[in-house]
């Protein structure tokens, strides 16, 4: 069943890849209209059931076998190349990653489903739902009136979170009421950091230079570093596909064990009711249903290297995780022809670190010459095509 858009991204029933008008009820978030077709869908999937999404075809899993240990070494070379490879500039300059209306609406949508309020707007109105805005009041606060007021804060962890400027869009505002780690194992070094001197110290972030595999580790994570611990809630976005097959249920568990017992203090009095937030969110994309301008070998390797949803689902459910749900959030993208043959060529995602300088050129000239007529047709050069984003949610 389709679920409404959030109010800071609402998009409208109009038909796709026509004229697309922009509408949101967010100023830095205007995301393109587009038909019910591919408006977001949300299924709350009992452990025994497919998933099925009415706008969408279901993620197909992968008939093939478990990768061999060597298929596997061979992929984690990849990824270390691939990062390795890319400077913090490099990186964020690619349409996904720089600041602008994809990642502000991006940022809407990841607020909403940890339940972290959404920032002021700049005119002062509170750009949150009612229930948002008013979770803030509770945690600041508390729901006994006779408690001292004080301040809490949730701690979250984000998994690959590199520079930690996605990180900052979260809980760098003084609505957040939540402070954040960044694990990330391309991290020059260990440090800290508030959001810069300009910010008024809304939020605090850390940094650990680890990896996701390090929560699959022996020790009791309550025992091991102080970061491995205490915290309320886990995000992994875009870096689910980077921890092998079969190492995701052992990681999930360790980070599940890892969070804290405590409850989120939201009150459960307030109207309308504040949903319990999620303990872990993964944020990731299909296997096989992706609309981006690749090639066959380019389709071939992703779906080789991205686990289907049906299978993180079933390793979160075995890590313990309950409550197990995902949502389907297209995104209509409009980018430059040019700027995406640039992003490919300096392999802005880690499938294309898996083709030499000449293959890539090779598919460049390839998607130029498919794409060539509806650049042309446009005044600024630029194609069409949907991201699709998968959130995948579980509670300890």
């Amino acid at each position: 069943r389709a679920a409404p858009a959030p109010p800071h991204c609402r998009l409208s029933n109009l038909k796709p890849r026509k004229k697309i008008k922009t509408i949101c009820t967010r100023k830095k978030c205007v995301a393109p209209a587009m038909s019910l077709a591919a408006a977001a869908v949300r299924l709350t999937v009992p452990p025994a059931s497919p998933l099925r999404v009415a706008a969408l075809h279901a993620s197909r899993a992968m008939s093939s076998s478990s990768p061999s240990s060597s298929s596997a070494s061979s992929s984690a070379t990849t990824t270390s190349k691939h990062y390795q490879n890319h400077t913090s500039s490099s990186y964020e300059s690619a349409y996904f990653y720089s600041q602008g209306e994809y990642t502000s609406c991006l940022a809407g949508l990841v607020r909403d489903a940890l339940v972290i309020p959404q920032p002021p707007a700049e005119d002062g109105r509170e750009d949150s739902p009612p229930s948002a805005v008013a979770a803030s009041a509770a945690v600041e606060k508390g729901d006994d009136p006779k408690e001292e007021t004080k301040l809490w804060k949730r701690r979250i962890i984000d998994i690959g979170g590199g520079t930690g400027n996605f990180t900052r869009m979260l809980v760098d505002h003084p609505n957040s009421g939540a402070e954040a780690v960044v694990v990330d194992p391309f991290l020059e070094r260990s440090s800290s950091s508030s959001s810069g001197e300009e910010a008024n110290d809304a939020a605090v972030i850390e940094f650990v230079k680890a990896s996701a595999e390090d929560f699959a580790s022996a020790d009791d994570n309550n025992s091991g570093e102080w970061w491995r611990s205490n915290y309320h809630q886990v995000l992994l976005k875009e870096v689910v596909h980077h921890i092998a097959d079969g190492d995701r249920a052992a990681v999930f568990r360790g980070m599940r064990e890892g969070t804290s017992s405590d409850i989120i203090p939201l009150s459960a009095a307030l109207h309308p009711p504040i949903p319990t937030p999620p303990s872990i969110l993964i944020v990731t994309r299909p296997q096989t249903e992706i609309d981006y301008p690749l090639w066959p070998e380019a389709r071939s390797v992703w779906a080789a290297n991205q686990p289907s949803s049906d299978e993180i689902e079933s390793d979160l459910r075995e890590a313990g995780y309950v409550d197990v749900r995902r949502v389907l959030y297209p995104y209509p993208c409009e980018i430059e022809l040019e700027r995406w043959l640039t992003m490919v060529r300096n392999r802005f995602w880690s499938t294309f670190s898996n083709f030499t300088d000449d293959e890539l050129d090779e598919a460049c000239e390839r998607i130029g010459e498919e794409r060539k007529a509806e650049a042309e047709a446009d005044e600024r050069g630029r194609i069409r095509f949907e991201d699709r984003l998968v959130f995948i949610t579980g509670r300890k």
